[in-house]
């Protein structure tokens, strides 16, 4: 009896879980969709809005992507802030918290203080401090269009409060009235996602100290066979700026060995927990190498007898989208334009107007330098300039944090900024602290040049849009309607009164001083080049002869060699060409190993394991797609030899070393076999190659299994587009991308880098004909809206993936007749 009584009472427990279970999925699924499905936005209709003087027509395509078509330039703005609001409100508010400082305060301290050490970097550089300081002093003209895109933004938020994004529920809080200020701070943390060069600077100081000179420059010898300079002193003709343009060469610095100051050991570790320049919960940046591929070809090389330009940017690629693809048009006449914008800003950062097109790439160059500060240690506020203790600037700053996102109580945390002449103290120890200057602290917004560039009509007009330009650093491709075609890379890049920015400087010295920028006219440019053709990917842009030092850290120079190849192989592009380009995924450095490690198994004629290694790679192309064995092989077996290689020469050094272009260092290695490059372990390379295949077969065999048919590249290079919150399974089910499978590597010009700890490669894929505009295409991924009930949120992959092109039409006739869906603002007075 006893027995059959605990039996029921177990039954009835379980009956009860059962229910309890199936009551909260039942409740959950109510909830979420009622969360979800509820923010979701009007797109047909009519809805009246404060703050506009005439009608405006928001028109969607069948991927939901925004056509605005107003009758003036500011009801443009305020339209692209409202559509913009009713796809990525959440996400603009992340976006603006992270510039301000804020995300401790909805999302808590984060792991490891992560989310806390964003805030405090950001408030220290005074990115929020900066944007204030630059609004008032922008033209007349611009601060409307800022005011009326914010009052767009503002217009949705205000009657949407009880329809608010479905993250907006999950962490418990409603966003604040956008501000003008928000869409400034916005671009300078763009800006601060595309330079990061201080940690190299750090890199470099610790590995010098600690490794023997000829190793030290062994491992940062930056030429390559593959190098593909953009601009070359010699070459550059037709500059169409006036006659005295010409660019006089300058003594180049050197960095200095003598000089580097003695640096507590503590502040290299202090520093790497600081080193957080972009969060990964925000553009999933991480150790990424952010770049981009951009091209140009002449009507001379083309079927219709015009330009076709092209621009793939890489990012971190997460949810929502980091672009925000917009179609905008004033029918007065005063405003038109196409492309992407950044999220939470108006106007159209790459894309066309009726006249010119223009793409963009990160050039990489070093405009971040950091000094190594003494202060008086009776005096924790003064430091040392020469022989005199100099104030610093204090600011005190509170900082709300959330104790974590699933409570509603805060604390505030006091954060204390010390500025001296050269920026901000970003890491500190006993006695010695670390200053960072960044070009961007001080430079002006970057929202009038957007502008320029959008009502520019020619080459002059799209040059004096550039003079301007302070950050980010980029590497602008253009074409126009007669024609022309062009490059210009632009900012603010210092000139160092000694050194080359390579390592810290001593901060008590003049040694580190910027002298002033690169002149505008001696910035790498050409108009019109013989070849017909101009492109960057990144790349190292010049040879030695030019006279300035732009950067220590470029991207491998792989994709940039690659474009121009391809584009020396063909007398006449089509707009499919372009398409294709896009798509390659040959692999020159893998594929250049592949091919030195087969010559070399020629000398094991009589060894198994060599002779199997040849068979396997012996006719592989060198593409990285998606049913390859051979990639699969070649490519793990590169990254052991590589890890095996710099492993033997840093030992525990080796996680300090992260330069870029440490795969061109092993290039120097297998070019020729020079025992030079040969680590002490090892007698001769062959036995190095040979443990490297011998190691990729042991992990291929773990992680795929023992069936070699099954090792495809597809098995290996997956990934999922992740949402910033969905740190656990149930988030990750509701908010991330199922799995997805592409070829190519960080290498190839389809980029795509699937280290789970940094997924990154083509954030859009676009490509513009001169000849018809209409022609145009253009796709975000993984979606243009960051609701996640919205059928738009990932619908972009599958030709994404596919190198599908969408089309993207910029006449009024094509506008109209692609509209799936038609939403008029009306003013309401």
């Amino acid at each position: 009896k006893r027995s059959r009584l605990l039996f029921r009472i177990f039954v009835c427990f379980a009956i009860f879980l059962l229910a309890l279970t199936l009551g909260l999925t039942i409740f959950s699924k109510v909830t979420y969709d009622s969360w979800t499905k509820n923010a979701l936005s009007q797109t047909e209709g009519e809805v009246k809005v404060k703050g506009l003087s005439q009608e405006v027509t928001i028109r969607r395509d069948k991927w939901g992507i925004p056509y605005v078509t107003a009758k003036n330039i500011k009801d443009v703005a305020f339209a692209q802030g409202y559509a913009t609001a009713q796809d990525r409100l959440w996400q603009m508010d992340l976006l603006r918290r992270a510039a301000k400082g804020e995300l401790s305060a909805v999302l808590g301290a984060g792991d490891k203080n992560s989310t806390l050490e964003v805030d405090k970097l950001h408030r220290s550089l005074g990115l929020k401090r900066a944007v204030e300081k630059d609004l008032p002093q922008l033209p007349q003209e611009l601060q409307q269009m800022l005011s009326a895109y914010s009052q767009g933004v503002n217009a949705y938020l205000e009657s949407h409060q009880d329809k608010l994004p479905f993250e907006f529920n999950l962490l418990g809080y409603k966003p604040d009235p956008w501000q003008a200020s928000d869409s400034l701070a916005i671009g300078k943390l763009m800006a601060i996602s595309l330079t990061g060069t201080w940690k190299f600077d750090l890199m470099r100081a610790e590995l010098q100290e600690k490794l023997d000179k000829k190793v030290y420059q062994m491992l940062f010898d930056e030429n390559s066979q593959f190098n593909q300079p953009v601009f070359d002193l010699e070459l550059a003709k037709n500059k169409p700026t006036d006659e005295n343009d010409k660019v006089v060469p300058k003594a180049k610095a050197e960095t200095s060995y003598s000089k580097l100051p003695v640096i507590n050991p503590e502040l290299f570790e202090i520093a790497k927990e600081k080193n957080t320049a972009l969060s990964d919960l925000i553009l999933n940046s991480s150790e990424a190498m952010i770049g981009s591929n951009n091209w140009v070809i002449s009507g001379k090389l083309t079927d219709t007898g015009k330009p076709l330009l092209a621009n793939d940017p890489h990012q971190g690629l997460s949810l929502p989208a980091i672009w925000y693809q917009i179609y905008l048009r004033a029918t007065d006449g005063s405003y038109a334009a196409a492309g992407v914008s950044v999220i939470g800003a108006p106007g159209i950062v790459i894309g066309h107007n009726d006249y010119i097109a223009w793409g963009a790439t990160n050039v990489m160059a070093d405009v971040q330098d950091v000094y190594i500060e003494e202060f008086d240690p009776n005096n924790p506020t003064r430091y040392r300039v020469g022989s005199e203790w100099r104030d610093a600037e204090v600011i005190k700053e509170q900082i709300q944090v959330r104790e974590s996102p699933l409570s509603s109580k805060t604390k505030i945390i006091e954060h204390e900024i010390v500025i001296t002449r050269h920026g901000p103290i970003v890491a500190s120890t006993k006695g010695q602290k670390l200053a960072l200057r960044w070009t961007g602290i001080d430079a002006p917004s970057e929202f009038p040049v957007t502008f320029k560039l959008n009502q520019a009509r020619n080459w002059q007009d799209f040059c004096d849009a550039l003079k301007d330009a302070a950050v980010p650093l980029i590497n602008y491709v253009y074409g126009d309607k007669e024609g022309n075609i062009g490059y210009y890379a632009v900012g603010r890049i210092p000139i160092r009164a000694t050194g080359d920015g390579a390592l810290p400087y001593d901060g008590r010295t003049e040694d580190g001083e910027w002298k002033g920028f690169i002149p505008f006219e001696d910035l790498p440019h050409l108009y019109n080049p013989e070849n017909g053709y101009i492109a960057t990917a990144n790349q190292k842009l010049v040879n030695d002869k030019y006279p300035y030092r732009i950067s220590n850290d470029w991207v491998p120079p792989y994709r940039g060699h690659r474009i121009y190849q391809l584009l020396s192989e063909k007398k006449q592009f089509t707009l499919q060409d372009m398409h294709t380009l896009h798509g390659d995924v040959y692999a020159i450095p893998t594929k250049f190993f592949a091919d030195q490690v087969v010559k070399m198994a020629a000398n094991h004629k009589n060894d198994v394991a060599w002779q199997e290694m040849e068979k396997e790679l012996n006719n592989w192309d060198g593409k990285l797609t998606i049913e390859s064995r051979a990639a699969t092989i070649a490519i793990t077996m590169r990254k052991k030899f590589t890890e095996d290689f710099l492993s033997s020469w840093l030992g525990d050094l080796r996680s300090t070393y992260t330069w870029y272009s440490r795969s061109v260092v092993v290039d120097h290695a297998i070019a020729n076999w020079s025992t030079e490059f040969l680590p002490s372990k090892y007698k001769d390379f062959d036995m190095m190659v040979i443990n490297s295949y011998q190691a990729t077969i042991k992990e291929l065999n773990s992680t795929l299994g023992n069936d070699r048919s099954k090792w495809n590249y597809a098995a290996t290079n997956k990934f999922s587009f992740n949402h910033p919150i969905a740190k656990i399974s149930v988030l990750k089910s509701l908010l991330n991308s199922g799995e997805v499978t592409v070829g190519g590597s960080s290498h190839t010009i389809n980029c795509n880098d699937t280290n789970p700890e940094r997924v990154w490669g083509p954030s859009m894929r676009m490509v513009i004909s001169l000849d018809d505009l209409d022609k145009t295409t253009l796709a975000v991924v993984p979606g243009a809206s960051g609701q996640v009930a919205s059928s738009h949120y990932l619908d972009q992959i599958t030709d994404w993936v596919n190198l599908q092109p969408h089309s993207f039409p910029f006449s009024e006739k094509n506008v109209e007749s692609i509209s799936d869906n038609k939403l008029t603002l009306i003013p309401n007075k």
